[in-house]
């Protein structure tokens, strides 16, 4: 599993300038999660995405993450928006999208998805 995710990300690192980044704690170098801009099917333009491993919810980092994400595809990578798209059953996640500033568009069907997932955008 751990192959067939580099070869996904690694070459759209390489041709985009963007993927996604382990985040780690600065104390120990423990690993706390994951967050990015990425391309993905059936989703017109770019989407960010955060996942926090669960003994480290709630303490900020999935905000903290995605400030910084979404700054910088703003800034550096000249991004005009960012999309994202979450479960309806998660409201932990809308809320902090929310607090970043995304607005609620509509909802997506996904391929391979099973159900609709609700969609969010922000812009520069």
């Amino acid at each position: 599993m751990q192959k067939n995710i580099f070869r996904i990300k690694l070459p759209q690192l390489h041709s985009l300038g963007y993927s996604n980044y382990s985040l780690i704690n600065k104390k120990n170098g423990a690993k706390i999660g994951i967050c990015g801009l990425y391309i993905r099917e059936g989703l017109d333009g770019i989407d960010i995405g955060f996942g926090i491993l669960p003994v480290h919810e709630g303490l900020g980092y999935a905000f903290e993450s995605s400030s910084s994400i979404i700054k910088a595809g703003f800034e550096e990578l000249e991004i005009s928006e960012i999309k994202v798209i979450t479960n309806k059953e998660d409201i932990s996640s809308q809320r902090i999208l929310f607090k970043l500033g995304f607005n609620l568009k509509g909802t997506i069907m996904l391929p391979n998805e099973n159900g609709e997932l609700l969609l969010y955008k922000i812009e520069k």
